[in-house]
């Protein structure tokens, strides 16, 4: 005979109520959930074990070895959600876009494998907005793409033409490739390129290296020192606010976001902000301040020159480490990941079907 239940759960954020009644139809109804659309994909949903458990429809194994089996019959035509049998869990199988389905209201199946059993779970997925997801794909900072060249092989983003500091005008230091050196590749996760063409990089330090002991003791002694950045036209791009631990405070709070990886026990912490990298030619920036350094105020100043030369095809990011999930022939942005659809596709990755309307 086969068992025959109605169970009703609510589930608000990590509590679960129960409430159950027995009757002679086999569903069990879920309550609303809620989950942000940024959602990675393989995060689980809900565990429906536990529901059954706690009821008492089910054990989390039965006496002869079975399981519960899964199936969503309704509701998810998009293929957004996928099951877990072992674990009996429903997850996220595909990205999720707020603006193009809001919510879905799922029927489950679950089968007893042992005596054959059958429930049906009613779940009602609300998906939220996330500020800033999925990203934007802006064509004004549009990179290209090098479809001849290996995935696998060593690229970055940008190009660099040189990197050299400067006090009052005379080199004290320079780089051939300033991706290549120590800090930006320590640091290469705190390298967040952005939907609106700028960069934020972080990078904190216990010890400074050859290149910035000089400016160690200014630092120490005046907490924060701010150089503004210029383009060859001289035209603002941004800043570097560097700053010791006394004045840490003093930073852009995005520093310390989640996003950022901070070094322990730094002593020494650098922000740079700026606000548009793009560019279709070889590109100069030139970032200074005045600082008291060997008795007197002088000029110390950072420039960099680079092109923007774009990631093998599949990949993104200024290392060119991260891969895109652009599907159906969408093109994928080189800075942040995102996806260009072609006519008839929708969503983060491109792999809704949506209709055009022709007028």
């Amino acid at each position: 005979m086969l068992l025959r239940a109605t169970l009703y759960v609510v589930l608000l954020g990590s509590r679960l109520l129960l409430g159950v009644n027995i009757s002679d139809e086999c569903f069990i109804s879920v309550g609303l959930i809620e989950i942000p659309e940024d959602m990675s994909v393989g995060s689980t949903v809900v565990r429906l074990r536990h529901c059954l458990v706690a009821s008492g429809v089910s054990s989390t194994e039965d006496d002869n070895g079975a399981f519960w089996s899964m199936n969503i019959t309704t509701g998810d035509d998009s293929r957004r959600f996928g099951v877990g049998d072992e674990d009996v869990k429903l997850i996220v199988a595909a990205p999720l876009d707020h603006k193009v389905q809001p919510q879905y209201n799922l029927t489950v199946e679950l089968t007893n494998t042992g005596d054959k059993n059958v429930l049906y779970v009613t779940l009602v997925i609300v998906v939220t907005d996330v500020p800033g997801y999925p990203p934007f794909y802006n064509k004004r900072c549009e990179t290209p793409v090098l479809p001849d060249i290996e995935r696998n092989g060593y690229h970055t983003l940008v190009s660099s033409d040189g990197f050299y500091a400067s006090i009052n005008g005379e080199e004290i230091t320079s780089y051939g490739d300033y991706l290549q050196n120590f800090l930006p590749r320590h640091f290469w996760a705190n390298f967040i390129l952005k939907g609106d063409c700028s960069l934020q990089f972080a990078v904190s330090l216990r010890e400074l290296g050859s290149d910035l002991e000089l400016i160690a003791p200014v630092l120490k002694e005046q907490g924060r020192v701010e150089l503004k950045c210029y383009d060859q036209e001289w035209k603002s791009k941004g800043k570097i606010t560097a700053a010791y631990i006394s004045h840490k405070d003093d930073l852009p709070r995005w520093v310390f976001s989640s996003q950022f990886r901070n070094e322990e026990g730094a002593q020494f912490f650098f922000a740079v902000e700026l606000n548009e990298t793009w560019t279709t030619s070889s590109y100069w920036l030139r970032c200074g301040a005045n600082v008291p350094l060997f008795g007197g105020p002088v000029l110390f100043e950072w420039t960099f020159e680079y092109n923007i030369t774009g990631c093998p095809k599949g990949r993104f990011g200024l290392y060119c480490d991260k891969d895109c999930n652009c599907e159906n022939g969408a093109r994928c942005h080189g800075f942040n990941g995102a996806c260009e659809c072609r006519p008839g596709w929708r969503g983060r990755a491109c792999d809704i079907p949506w209709p055009e309307v022709v007028i």
